[in-house]
């Protein structure tokens, strides 16, 4: 009864689009989630933002900017395969239930693994939850210099780039 009850709400509820936002050094795609996040839309936007290190904290945060620290957990039997963000794990799952957002950006770092924030989704957590119910990942973009594009290319962070705008 109540387990059929659950799975029925679970499925009931739209899944909150995801959208990635990453780049390479220099051009990390701060400044599109910054104009994404001030832009005068009808839409809630939630943006789970890498912390950055500051000594003074900053004052009058906005609310639907989360900072995280990247952290790396092995669910399912422990294997390499089932390795995910445990971070944006718990803080996709909060928006979701909170329904506090319409959408969610992450922003990723130019050294995060893209595979591994994919695969957070679809790895069932302790209690057998995967994120895919609530949020799913509609679509990644990443932020490239045009000024700097060819130079980055021939330098040694090209393969890096052109893996993230391969995926």
């Amino acid at each position: 009864g109540c387990c059929i009850q659950d799975l029925g709400e679970r499925w009931m509820r739209r899944q909150i689009p995801v959208t990635v936002i990453t780049g390479a050094a220099g051009a990390d795609g701060t400044t599109v989630l910054k104009r994404l996040l001030s832009s005068d839309g009808d839409t809630r936007l939630s943006a789970i933002v890498p912390k950055r290190s500051r000594k003074k904290k900053r004052s009058g945060r906005d609310p639907s900017v989360i900072p995280t620290t990247e952290h790396l957990v092995r669910l399912g039997q422990g294997c390499s395969c089932c390795t995910v963000r445990g971070d944006v794990m718990t803080k996709v799952h909060r928006i979701a239930e909170d329904q506090s957002a319409d959408h969610i950006l992450i922003q990723a770092t130019p050294q995060a693994d893209l595979r591994t924030l994919a695969k957070t989704f679809t790895v069932p957590d302790g209690q057998g939850v995967v994120l895919a119910d609530f949020a799913q990942i509609g679509s990644l973009v990443t932020v490239v210099d045009l000024a700097s594009f060819l130079d980055v290319l021939e330098g040694s962070g090209a393969r890096a780039l052109v893996e993230r705008i391969e995926l």
